[in-house]
């Protein structure tokens, strides 16, 4: 059900000089501002074209601030690193593009539950994943890890300014665990597995937050209604700090074909519980979660579980995934044979074992390539607005950026089953100078961190300028089918 692009390029043209188009009047005079725009406009032209109000969403929420500018930017900074604006030059470039998430940044890190039923601090959104240069990915976590320190302590105007003021060195702590670890990985054969949160109070929080929440089973008492001796999920806002965020009727197509989603996406766990696990209690569809994949479909399925009891019903995130944006920067050829095996084989690579979290899978719904995994609210991510008080001091902040460091050299290295010697060619590079590989990192981030930050201010300005889609609008040619449009559905921004 893939829409094919329009034979005729986008222009920058078609909305600066906005005739006819919906948005303003006044044209964007900063090249750079002209730049963002159109590489957005590109990366998500047929959304755009085919659900407007969801991107619009979407750029609703990269406006609210630069790490949300940051997560959903992330065709930007690829455009950027191949134009050479992320630092032209580096003494330690090499040809390495292990199989790694790509869009890496500090809120696509978290706990998850490996299978005997211990938690690891381990990346958790791979919609973006494939092969990609090991350097670029090492500098958009440190980037982020920067932006993040930056916007830290949201109640605390003081302890932000004490806190952004180091914002170099905990680029250089991650850029420095990262080599540590990658030069250790090399040396033993052994890759690490973050299980304790050690001194960072970040990750105790998250350690201790997805031990009270696996033992209470948040995600049910806040997200589900039990009536009649009946469990059904809530309608309505789910998140109270996001009203974007909201579950409401699955439509009635989405229902057809879940049963079959569900028992094709069971063939691609790992150990997969019996059919009597999967079957439908209700489903819903959601809005709003995450800001890069707002417009994607996602649903929520309440299954059986492992009994009959209401007591271990469970949620599952069903999520729509698109194509790869690593391909003009990847190497030649398909890094696997479908949407949904890139996702899967990343996971299960890049993750300090396979199965870190095992209810994660792929399907299909209705022709589309989806994700499906457990939705529990004992996983706990990585949250910026979580970086205050104890959790907020420049300590901590240190301490988040050095296991971060270890995190992605371990998921690096992961490569090493499918590209033999992968990571003595990223350890032998880095090994020469670790304190110079550090520091040139540290110094990158500081600087495109900044650009992130002058960025959001021109996106924000482009976005009151142009309209709530850059300026593209759809025409009459571009609507979605009948059954595509109700399984799309209407956000709460729109009324139906």
């Amino acid at each position: 059900m893939r829409r094919a692009r329009r034979t005729t390029a986008f222009t920058l043209a078609a909305f600066v000089a906005a005739s006819g188009q919906g948005a303003c009047d006044a044209p964007l005079d900063d090249a750079r501002e002209r730049e963002i725009v159109s590489v957005l406009v590109e990366a998500d032209e047929s959304l755009i074209l085919t659900r407007p109000a969801l991107v619009a969403d979407k750029y609703r929420s990269m406006a609210k601030d630069p790490f949300s500018f940051l997560r959903g930017s992330f065709p930007l900074f690829l455009h950027d690193a191949r134009a050479g604006n992320v630092a032209p030059t580096s003494a330690f470039h090499v040809e390495a593009y292990p199989r790694s998430i790509g869009d890496a940044h500090v809120e696509n890190f978290g706990t998850l539950r490996a299978s005997d039923a211990t938690f690891a601090i381990e990346p958790n959104d791979f919609d973006a994943a494939d092969r990609y240069p090991y350097l670029w990915e090492v500098r958009r976590l440190g980037v982020a890890i920067v932006v993040a320190a930056r916007q830290s302590n949201p109640t605390d105007e003081d302890a932000r300014a004490a806190a952004a003021a180091e914002a170099r060195s905990y680029a250089r702590t991650f850029a420095r665990a990262y080599a540590d670890t990658i030069i250790a990985i090399r040396d033993s054969g052994e890759r690490p597995r973050l299980t304790e949160a050690g001194a960072s109070t970040v990750l105790e929080d998250a350690f201790d937050r997805s031990v009270r929440d696996e033992a209470n089973r948040r995600e049910l008492v806040e997200r589900t209604i039990v009536t009649d001796g009946v469990r059904t999920l809530k309608r309505g806002g789910i998140d109270e700090d996001d009203p974007l965020n909201v579950y409401v009727d699955a439509p009635e197509i989405a229902w057809t074909a879940f049963d079959g989603t569900l028992a094709r996406y069971r063939t691609t766990l790992l150990d997969p519980p019996p059919a009597s696990f999967f079957v439908v209690k209700d489903a819903t569809r959601e809005f709003g979660a995450g800001v890069a994949s707002i417009p994607r479909l996602r649903f929520a399925l309440l299954v059986e579980g492992p009994t009959t009891s209401l007591d271990d019903d469970v949620i599952l995130e069903l999520k729509e995934l698109a194509d790869s944006p690593a391909r003009p920067v990847a190497p030649p050829g398909p890094s696997s044979d479908s949407v949904g095996e890139r996702v899967l084989d990343a996971a299960r690579i890049c993750w300090s074992r396979p199965d870190a979290e095992p209810l994660w899978g792929n399907s299909d719904l209705l022709g589309l390539p989806v994700q499906i995994k457990g939705d529990f609210d004992a996983f706990k991510t990585l949250r910026v607005h979580r970086l205050e008080e104890d959790r907020g001091t420049p300590e901590a902040l240190d301490g988040m950026a050095h296991a971060l460091g270890v995190v992605l050299a371990s998921v690096h290295a992961g490569s090493e089953s499918v590209d033999e010697g992968i990571v003595d060619t990223i350890a032998d590079t880095i090994a020469t100078d670790p304190d110079s590989f550090a520091d040139e990192q540290a110094d990158v981030c500081v600087a495109y961190a900044d650009v992130v930050a002058a960025d959001h201010a021109r996106f924000v300005h482009a976005l009151s300028t142009l309209g709530p889609t850059l300026g593209l609008e759809p025409g009459p040619d571009d609507a979605l089918s009948t059954d595509m449009t109700a399984l799309v559905g209407h956000p709460p921004s729109e009324s139906p």
